[in-house]
Formats: C-alpha cells, sequence, structure tokens
C-alpha cells in the first residue's frame, strides 16, 4: 500500500488550524504520515494544533519545529526532508482537503507510477482562480505535460499535487527560500522534468482566499518584479 506524507506548514492560522486538522483526520486514506512544520509564527496556531492532537487515534502525526522564522519555502523543504513517504503532498494550513481527496489521487497510481497527480479544486471567497483545463487522465511524456503548463492547463501552486518523492529528490525539485512566488519556479521546474502525470478531474482540496495573504495583499509592481526574477 503506498505511503503518502502530507506537509502542512504552520504560521499564524490559528483561526483556521482546526478546519484543516479535521479535513486530514477524516481522510478514507489510511497509509499517511502527517508533518506538521511550526514556522515560529506569534498567534496560538501550534498550541491549538497541540491541542488536537492529543485526540489523533492512530493517525501517524507529529510536529517539527523551526528556531525562528524561516518562511513557506523553507518550512516545506524541512517538511519533505523529514518525510517517509512514498509520494508527498502539500497543504496549506488555512485550507482543507475532502475527505476522499488522498485516496482518489492515489487511485491511479495502482496501474502506474506517475511523477505527480493533480486533483481539482475549489476557491472559496473571492480571488484569482486558476483553473485545471486538462480532462480526466493520463500525460505520459514530458512534451504534453510541458506544453499543458505553458497554456496554463495545470496551476502553478504545490498544494493539491500527489508528488512522488524519489521524483522530487532526483530532480533537487526544493522551494527556493525568500522566494514569494517560489510556486511559479517549483512547478515550471517540475514541468520541464516531469515524463508522466494523471489528472484526477474531481475538486478534492478547498481554497480558502483571506484578505491578509500574500497573494492578495501583493502590488501590482513588487508582483511583476518578483516574477521577472523567477
Amino acid at each position: 500500500m503506498i505511503k503518502v506524507s502530507i506537509i502542512v506548514p504552520v504560521y499564524n492560522v490559528a483561526p483556521y488550524m482546526e478546519r484543516c486538522w479535521q479535513s486530514i483526520r477524516q481522510q478514507t486514506y489510511s497509509n499517511l504520515e502527517v508533518i506538521f512544520v511550526d514556522d515560529c509564527g506569534t498567534d496560538d496556531s501550534v498550541r491549538i494544533l497541540e491541542s488536537l492532537m492529543e485526540n489523533k487515534g492512530r493517525l501517524d502525526c507529529r510536529i517539527i519545529h523551526h528556531d525562528r522564522n524561516r518562511g513557506l519555502s523553507v518550512a516545506r523543504n524541512t517538511g519533505f526532508a523529514a518525510s517517509t513517504g512514498d509520494y508527498v503532498y502539500f497543504l496549506d494550513s488555512d485550507d482543507a482537503i475532502m475527505p476522499d481527496c488522498i485516496e482518489s489521487l492515489v487511485g491511479p497510481l495502482e496501474e502506474y507510477e506517475y511523477d505527480f497527480v493533480i486533483g481539482d479544486y475549489t476557491v472559496v471567497g473571492e480571488g484569482g482562480y486558476s483553473p485545471l483545463i486538462l480532462p480526466q487522465g493520463p500525460l505520459k511524456s514530458n512534451k504534453e505535460i510541458l506544453e499543458a503548463y505553458l497554456d496554463g492547463k495545470w496551476y502553478v501552486m504545490p498544494w493539491n499535487k500527489l508528488c512522488r518523492r524519489q521524483f522530487l529528490l532526483e530532480n533537487e525539485l526544493l522551494f527556493k527560500e525568500r522566494l514569494i512566488h517560489e510556486d511559479v519556479l517549483w512547478s515550471f521546474v517540475m514541468a520541464c522534468k516531469a515524463k508522466s502525470l494523471y489528472v484526477v478531474k474531481k475538486p478534492l482540496y478547498n481554497y480558502y482566499v483571506r484578505n491578509s495573504s500574500i497573494m492578495t495583499s501583493m502590488s501590482i509592481e513588487k508582483d511583476l518584479g518578483i516574477y521577472l526574477d523567477v
């Protein structure tokens, strides 16, 4: 049975921590390890999480603590370095996943070892939407995957993608530190390297738009400058 590592960075998300936790607890897929990375926020996020984890049951989960705030990219890298799953899944702690999320993404792997499996998602709130335009099914060449990426047919965000851990390791697919649009660079390198992809055309992830988030508070000038750096 394929083992999946769910990696969840935690930073100033106290109002949303329980929602995220419960969505993990409700997963229908059982062979999971869950790694929370405490990025030294200033609210009660970690205290709330520790309280919730007292009722973790048989769920394999733990918290890794940074010694100082190091940012989202490093938090994801820390979780990935500690993971032991065959596949890894990134989840933002202010979002939530559907109960059958991991089970639905693992399903195609019974027939083929894809470099990554991507699912659709739902936006809750007002904000930009990068749709998953590809139909259900496989892409089994890098040419198809890269062309689909360049055509904007699959989204750049790292969440809601089930990624083969060995593929990420072999291609040194880590997140660049101190880069706000780290997801753009990460997904572009993935598109350049991946040789197989499977699309699950089903909303499995709830992306909650917050007014205080990095993306919604970005100025046009700063946003453009960061994209030029990427």
